[in-house]
């Protein structure tokens, strides 16, 4: 075999391990995978390790393909040595004669429009990306946003069935391709030590922008922050499944940045609604009170601005290689200075011109000429860009007042115990609750283009506009990070703004009834209480009015010792199975759950079914009653609007009073002497101390255990 096939080959796997990793935090996405080889073919490409169509090359198509050898119908990437041994990657679509349906060649058009790339008159084309060396990065870009755009326009024209690759298809075909890899001895995933010598970034560290979206109570806001730490530590699910929640929590709170005034962390979170607005989220015009009695209008910056400042400051200290300290630093000495001595002077270049700085505000330093009058102000932002030499200094207007505060921002020198001047590059998350509820388009406005990841500060393709109230030059820098939340019953993923939702990968959160199972509630109960102790008194209170609720058996208790000494060894708190070999005769919150959410889903449908984490925190018969006076039922209420034919359906006689006739004599006399139709009227039981949960859940389940 020569030297380029077995590149060839190497790559293939590489490719493939890498999809396969994307996969794993995108569970929707699928691709193609070569399916045989020709019977007609003496090249086994299949059997030596060529997962992807194309004999010198690699083509990676997202779609079911047309005939991929005569170009008839084909969308993909492609990698290909060049004959100088440089590896090529670029963007292919094609679509000939085997099209005839003006849909699909509309698909085609628009997706070539979109990326940019020209068809000739055979109706095919190719566009080598701008950043050759990047292709993992560009590998990114075209599964996340070519991808979702293309998607986009599959279900605007009609096409998903038609274009997209199902589950069941695509896991027969992998399948087939790790039977082969086990043959010739290739791992099914390449090993962590060869990850990291690659050039092949991590996933986690590369998906910019993400969504979680589920039904309410799928833990879409509990798992930002397992993201966020994720993202800020670099550590991938199954190493913070080894922590304790506690303790995730915690460090969460340590990340999070509660004051912008003084802001220390990584960590920024807000929550859209339907007031919310551009001058909110990005800079807006607002009065400040100044000296305790004037009233200034200065620009503010919002917390997606503010977020972008640090990231920003940050990653241009990593790379800061002129000898200076990070303007941060230099930045918060000068303030300090001035609070010392708030009559502090600068020099200009004509004597008689000094001038004093009056105060300080996120975006600006306020002064006053020497010969008194209006005030003026000075952009932090520029500051930051001439202290760098990101730009050059003005020579008129205002400008000529920043060289005497530069020189002084220049003159500070590191700390005696500061090692190293240039700082570590750090990743920023900002978590974006509820994004479906706010006016995205309003909100982001034009700002909505540079969170692509191509568009970030410092890509070949980077991006930056002027905003509208500062007039400063802004740019998004590429370690910052935009975890979003999505409540589909609020508002379908289909109904979210099509920009936005090109530019965000996204990830489902459905219920999983699997943590609700009695080993699950008694296995999350233990850690729960684990620092505590398991034979505290404390514990063991919770620990019988649990048994109690779950009718566990008396050879569970018996046994559940030796597991303990299991579980500690062990620490694998993800693994809720101990119990589970064990039967119990209460409550199965797992199956209520399955019941309520199997006849949601014929009379709605999935997007409307209900959370697990409504249930995690029942423990008892009273907690289990809480749950469905305070959640449950008004959930269905609101689903249903207020149909309480079709509620009944879903949860059984037992938690409703004896339907009752309208007596006919209700109604007022009158002229046209129509009565109107009688009708059954249904009444919610009123969930008390005295309501009989135990036959109002036996109800629900068909008299089934509970």
């Amino acid at each position: 075999m020569d030297k380029k096939k077995e590149r060839i080959i190497e790559l293939s796997d590489k490719v493939l391990d890498y999809l396969l990793k994307f996969k794993d935090a995108n569970p929707t996405f699928t691709f193609s995978l070569r399916q045989r080889d020709s019977a007609q073919s003496k090249e086994k490409r299949l059997e030596v390790g060529q997962w992807f169509q194309g004999s010198s090359y690699i083509y990676v198509p997202l779609f079911i393909r047309g005939d991929n050898a005569r170009k008839l119908k084909t969308v993909g990437f492609v990698l290909k040595y060049d004959k100088n041994g440089q590896l090529e990657n670029y963007l292919e679509i094609s679509f000939k004669s085997g099209i005839s349906d003006e849909k699909e060649k509309e698909f085609h058009i628009r997706l070539a429009e979109y990326a940019g790339l020209k068809l000739n008159d055979s109706k095919h084309g190719t566009k080598g990306y701008s950043s050759q060396e990047d292709i993992w990065g560009n590998l990114l870009d075209y599964i996340t946003n070519f991808r979702n755009y293309a998607v986009d326009l599959l279900e605007e024209l009609d096409l998903k069935d038609k274009y997209l690759i199902k589950e069941s298809d695509f896991q027969k075909s992998l399948k087939r391709i790790n039977e082969i890899r086990n043959k010739i001895n290739i791992p099914e995933t390449v090993p962590k030590d060869e990850i990291e010598k690659s050039d092949k970034p991590q996933i986690t560290s590369k998906m910019l922008n993400t969504i979680l979206y589920g039904p309410p109570g799928t833990g879409k806001t509990y798992k930002t922050i397992n993201s966020a730490i994720s993202i800020i530590e670099g550590k991938s699910d199954e190493e913070l499944q080894a922590v304790s929640r506690t303790d995730l929590k915690r460090k969460f709170d340590e990340y999070l940045i509660t004051d912008w005034k003084d802001p220390k962390g990584q960590i920024g979170f807000v929550t859209f609604h339907q007031n919310m607005s551009y001058e909110d989220f990005i800079e807006g015009i607002k009065p400040l009170v100044v000296d305790n009695q004037n009233v200034i209008y200065n620009v503010v910056h919002g917390i997606f601005r503010n977020m972008c400042s640090l990231a920003n400051d940050n990653w241009i200290d990593s790379q800061n290689d002129i000898g200076l300290i990070p303007f941060d630093d230099a930045f918060k000495i000068l303030y300090d200075e001035w609070i010392e001595d708030p009559d502090l002077k600068f020099p200009m270049k004509t004597e008689g011109k000094d001038f004093t700085i009056t105060g300080f505000t996120d975006a600006s330093i306020q002064f006053r000429k020497a010969s008194g009058g209006t005030g003026h102000t000075l952009s932090k932002s520029t500051l930051r860009d001439y202290y760098y030499n990101i730009r050059n200094v003005g020579q008129t207007g205002v400008e000529i007042y920043y060289p005497s505060i530069l020189e002084k921002l220049k003159s500070y020198v590191p700390s005696p115990e500061s090692k190293t001047v240039k700082k570590k590059e750090k990743q920023f998350v900002l978590i974006i609750d509820e994004i479906n509820r706010g006016n995205v388009s309003q909100i982001f406005g034009e700002l909505i283009t540079l969170i692509e990841e191509g568009k970030r500060l410092g890509k070949n393709e980077a991006l930056k506009i002027t905003l509208p109230y500062s007039k400063d030059s802004f740019g998004v820098p590429p370690n910052l990070h935009i975890v979003g939340t999505m409540n589909t019953a609020d508002r379908s993923v289909e109904a979210l703004d099509t920009a936005l939702r090109r530019r965000f990968a996204f990830q489902e959160l459905m219920p999983k009834p699997e943590l609700l199972t009695p080993s699950a509630v008694i296995c999350q109960l233990m850690w729960e209480y684990e620092k505590v102790g398991w034979e505290t008194n404390s514990y063991k209170d919770k620990e019988t009015n649990l048994f109690s609720f779950l009718g566990v058996s008396q050879e569970l208790i018996d046994a559940r010792k030796n597991i303990w000494d299991e579980m500690r060894k062990e620490k694998q708190r993800s693994n809720l199975s101990y119990f589970e070999s064990y039967k119990s005769t209460g409550f199965n919150l797992s199956v209520i759950l399955q019941k309520i959410n199997n006849r949601i889903e014929v009379l709605l449908d999935r997007d409307h079914t209900i959370g697990h984490s409504y249930f995690l925190s029942v423990r008892s018969v009273n907690d289990l009653k809480a749950v469905f006076k305070n959640c449950i039922i008004p959930l269905l209420q609101e689903y249903f609007y207020g149909d309480y034919e079709k509620i009944g359906f879903v949860l059984g006689k037992g938690f409703f009073e004896e339907p009752f006739k309208n007596a006919v004599n209700v109604f007022a006399k009158f002229y046209s002497g129509n009565i109107p139709e009688i009708t059954i009227s249904y009444k919610l039981k009123t969930i008390n101390d005295s309501f009989d949960i135990i036959n109002a859940v036996k109800l629900l389940l068909n008299d089934s255990e509970i």
